[in-house]
């Protein structure tokens, strides 16, 4: 029989010799198991953690494996989705991170949504969102990057959909106005600066900063050149670059939106919160990749903050703009403020989406500045702005003069360029004005200049080419394949070498599941027909008699040589428009991760009968010929990083 023992209840002393046991003295192959009981709640998990060190190490593991964090130190990616002080109710991931004891002191990969990744804008939010609340969920995200000593790439992602999720601050009359009160402003500016001063000084080499604030910021007095000008949100006064030091912009507030006359009385003339750029982030400059995807940091108080990052990063070389709506006159004021010294060192450059009034003469002269640019990617929004501006011949005629242009329309020309992807408008405006050598072209020698001569991926998106507007379609496939034709024609230079040229043609914005319209339409403007179709679908295109001609005859571009089994009567005068010098096709897909598209690249090489050419006659949609030939080709992927891409 066991000996008994007593135990004394008054002061909880075990008898002498006998030993407590608790659930520290349990090997951790046991406590892992306990710990893994899906009885356990989130909360007590991390309520588990915060015991001791033990547990600490064991269980706060494992409450970071439910939010996707494996290996902290290699990528960590993490919402936070409730702004509120008193986020401590429900611990979030975040919480884990900043209670974790084991040392996470260096990060591949930090990547944090200040929204729901992927919030849908019809979706009703579960968490109250308030704007006021957003820097304090900012300087926690803060306080996790303090305690880590290198991040190797940080992406921020703001406030994506404030409108339809985020509450305001109201007046006391129920009125909606704009702009923040100042103390929110301050709060928002000192929240937002620490952390990214915080992230900059922890040898940060890829920098992302994606989507706005839901805090507006109201109507400011900007100086120029001593003069005051009173200016509504957002709006940045004009103003000359400078080269060194980094160029600095003055403003006073103007008034509150809201407040009654004596605040407005008390605070008229009171300096905007500047946003410093810590000494210790001028001193360690290694970004290289700069994805400035917010309008926050091109306005006030982030404006002077980011025209000193751009200024002191002697290493950057890779620079993207994306998602700023700004008006036309900011980004007239703002692009010539990037220093020379910037502009000098960056080899990639991307104007991504919702650039919204950026025109198209301000955006040519920066790329005018980019003499060492490799690497050029362009947005659709672009193409018909430049083609309107440039007084081009049309780019279906045969003749060969060069067609004449504007004086105010600037000319960049990339001898260093490897990369292009942009409009066909945009790609013709640039080897036209490259072939001619801009400016400078010899009026006595007639020089032709090789347009690009270090170019070997060109990636053309042509946004009409869709079969459901046939006239659309035959003038974008006859742009994209005379543009192919003068790069060809003007890289064919007797004595030079140049790299071969891939040419890729983007599904992005292409539609051609049903090619028996445009062949309709073809029949119906070679034969003089009267057109009995909706005249919005079948509108003019501007093709001349001769080249009506080519089309009625079929040979208005080559056939290739392994075509010769392809349908080609003479008698039904069907024409063959296809791609014949596209490789590849460029397709995107959507990463549920970051909400990034990704990029890529189908080549088809030795096949019969490529997946790019398109000819008409054929009631064979694209997609299924794809799949067709996706046995029989050889498929390389090439997924880009698209925030230069991209992001």
């Amino acid at each position: 029989m066991a000996k008994s023992f007593h135990i004394d209840w008054k002061t909880g002393h075990l008898p002498r010799g006998r030993a407590r046991t608790s659930l520290l003295d349990l090997p951790n192959e046991l406590l892992l198991q306990i710990l893994l009981d899906e009885s356990l709640s989130e909360r007590d998990l991390f309520a588990v953690g915060l015991v001791c060190r033990h547990f600490n190490l064991i269980a706060l593991p494992i409450f970071l494996q439910g939010y996707g964090i494996v290996d902290p130190c290699s990528t960590i990616s993490i919402s936070v989705p409730e702004w509120d002080p008193a986020h401590r109710k429900k611990p979030d991931a975040l919480a884990g991170l900043c209670a974790t004891a084991h040392g996470i002191t260096s990060v591949r990969l930090l990547r944090c949504f200040f929204q729901e990744a992927l919030p849908q804008p019809s979706q009703q939010t579960e968490v109250e969102l308030r704007a006021a609340h957003l820097p304090h969920a900012v300087r926690r995200l803060t306080r996790f990057v303090h305690r880590l000593s290198h991040i190797e790439d940080a992406q921020i992602y703001l406030v994506r959909h404030a409108d339809d999720t985020v509450q305001t601050r109201k007046p006391s009359d129920g009125s909606r106005l704009r702009g923040a009160p100042m103390d929110e402003i301050c709060d928002w500016a000192d929240a937002l600066g620490g952390l990214l001063n915080a992230i900059v000084e922890r040898g940060c080499t890829r920098l992302t900063v994606r989507y706005n604030a839901a805090i507006e910021i109201g109507s400011f007095r900007f100086r120029d050149r001593g003069n005051e000008m009173t200016v509504l949100f957002p709006s940045i006064s004009r103003g000359s670059a400078c080269a060194d030091p980094p160029p600095v912009v003055h403003w006073d507030w103007e008034k509150p939106s809201w407040s009654t006359s004596i605040q407005t009385a008390l605070l008229r003339g009171k300096s905007f919160p500047l946003v410093p750029y810590s000494q210790k982030a001028q001193n360690n400059p290694t970004i290289q990749y700069f994805f400035l995807h917010s309008a926050s940091l091109f306005l006030p108080p982030f404006t002077n903050w980011t025209l000193s990052l751009l200024h002191t990063q002697t290493s950057l070389t890779h620079l993207s703009i994306g998602d700023v709506a700004l008006a036309k006159d900011h980004w007239a004021f703002l692009l010539p403020m990037i220093p020379d010294s910037v502009c000098q060192r960056l080899i990639a450059f991307t104007v991504a989406s919702q650039c919204t009034s950026l025109g198209a003469t301000d955006l040519l002269q920066f790329l005018t500045r980019l003499s060492r640019l490799e690497r050029l990617k362009i947005d659709n929004i672009f193409g018909w702005e430049i083609w309107a501006k440039c007084p081009m011949r049309s780019p279906f005629h045969s003749s060969a003069t060069r067609p004449p242009f504007r004086d105010d329309i600037p000319l960049p020309r990339f001898p260093h360029l490897q990369f292009l992807e942009a409009p066909v408008e945009v790609a013709w405006f640039l080897v036209e004005a490259g072939a001619s050598g801009g400016r400078s072209v010899d009026e006595q020698q007639r020089k032709e200049h090789v347009a690009f001569p270090s170019l070997e991926v060109l990636i053309m998106h042509a946004e009409t080419l869709s079969t459901d507007y046939p006239a659309c379609y035959v003038e974008a496939a006859l742009m994209v394949n005379i543009l192919l034709h003068r790069f060809i024609d003007n890289r064919n230079v007797p004595g030079e070498d140049h790299p071969k040229l891939d040419f890729v043609l983007s599904a992005e914005a292409a539609d051609v599941r049903n090619l028996e319209p445009v062949a309709d339409y073809i029949t119906t403007v070679t034969t003089q027909e009267v057109l009995h179709h909706n005249s919005t679908a079948y509108r003019d295109i501007s093709l001349t008699e001769a080249e009506i001609e080519a089309l009625a005859r079929g040979d208005a571009f080559p056939r290739p040589a392994n075509a010769e089994h392809l349908p080609h009567s003479a008698t039904h005068h069907t024409p063959a428009i296809a791609f014949p010098h596209v490789t590849g096709l460029l397709l995107h897909t959507l990463d549920s991760a970051d909400g990034n598209l990704q990029r890529t690249i189908i080549r088809y090489a030795d096949i019969s009968i490529s997946c790019s050419h398109v000819w008409l006659g054929w009631n064979l949609p694209l997609a299924s010929r794809i799949r067709r030939r996706r046995t029989a080709a050889r498929r390389e992927k090439e997924v880009s990083y698209n925030r230069l891409p991209t992001h």
